[in-house]
């Protein structure tokens, strides 16, 4: 833990970063309407400078939200209300934004919270808390309204838009939780070796997850039989899916690799241009791919149906970017 008498590196990571974005060519300035204005734009969580940025669609350019959000490793963004909400690893809290970045509410009380997953059926956040091997269900306000404990690390959740269920990847039991909308189990699903990542596909109803440990990625169906597997990437730790195509996309931070999946596992293309992609978000509206690569501090923004980068520049003057999420402006 850094030491609070001496908050000099994470100033600093903070100043380069801001200075880095500020050298970049402009664009126009990121509107923050909350119907429309939004639509396709990506929130970034930098955690080792601290705060949570937001990227035009347009052409990339990184606006700073609110600094000293302490160590932010999970963001997602609610399209409905219009807030951004940020989880706190270090200090143990959740914080949600306005749609311009500036803190409107912050919550207390969580040992170690790592992941986020939004569940529009009843406007609520799932939010994964390691340290206390729990998963909450937190409303707008703040107010928890349903909670499961029954976890060795649970690092990773996906929620079912349309049932308003939720998975959640158990890294040190190698399981996949499925609970209710009230945080019942419904089933656990074995075989795995510390999954990481999970993204849910709700144009098929099936959930793909990265299955670290045993080097592959897999699509499940809601019953836990696996329908397509690959094993392209040795170490994959992120995934990611587009809702409209059904195509899915894995990372492997160890390989610097990045490929799309068809449903049954097989590759579309690869790309190894990366250091260490991290995190990953589709964006159906414009069928993008947005890729975090935290050992070349940059945000990369991509085709998905090619894996090319085309027209779109890359922005680079992060500390380590380190989780993505985009708005597809589904409202």
């Amino acid at each position: 833990m850094e030491d609070p008498r001496r908050p000099w590196p994470r100033l600093l990571a903070y100043l380069a970063a801001l200075s880095a974005v500020a050298l970049l060519p402009t664009c126009a300035p990121v509107t923050t309407a909350s119907d429309t204005a939004d639509q396709g734009t990506t929130w970034v969580a930098d955690p080792d400078a601290g705060v949570v940025y937001k990227i035009n669609v347009s052409c990339t350019r990184a606006i700073v939200t609110s600094p000293d959000l302490g160590r932010p490793v999970a963001v997602l963004f609610d399209s409905y209300a219009g807030y951004c909400w940020a989880a706190d690893a270090e200090g143990g809290r959740l914080f949600r934004l306005s749609s311009r970045g500036v803190v409107e509410k912050t919550l207390y009380g969580f040992g170690e919270p790592v992941a986020l997953a939004y569940s529009p059926k009843e406007n609520m956040v799932w939010v994964v808390d390691r340290a206390n091997h729990k998963i909450y269900k937190v409303s707008e306000r703040g107010n928890i309204r349903a909670e499961y404990s029954n976890f060795t690390e649970p690092v990773a959740v996906a929620v079912n838009a349309t049932k308003g269920e939720v998975f959640v990847a158990d890294a040190g039991a190698g399981t996949i939780v499925r609970l209710d909308r009230w945080a019942q189990p419904i089933a656990r699903f074995h075989g795995y070796n510390h999954p990481r990542a999970l993204a849910f596909d709700n144009g098929t109803g099936y959930l793909w997850v990265a299955d670290t440990g045993n080097g592959r990625v897999v699509r499940v169906k809601p019953s836990g039989d696996v329908v397509g597997t690959s094993r392209e990437l040795k170490t994959p730790t992120s995934v990611a899916v587009n809702p409209r195509t059904g195509y899915a996309f894995a990372a492997d931070a160890e390989a610097g690799a990045i490929v799309s999946l068809k449903g049954n596992g097989a590759v579309r293309w690869k790309n190894t241009d990366f250091a260490r992609p991290t995190s990953l978000a589709a964006n159906p509206s414009d069928m993008s791919l947005w890729v975090a690569d935290e050992y070349d501090f940059l945000v990369a923004k991509l085709h998905g149906n090619t894996g090319k980068a085309g027209n779109y520049e890359s922005l680079a003057g992060f500390a380590r970017p380190a989780c993505l999420f985009t708005d597809p402006g589904q409202r």
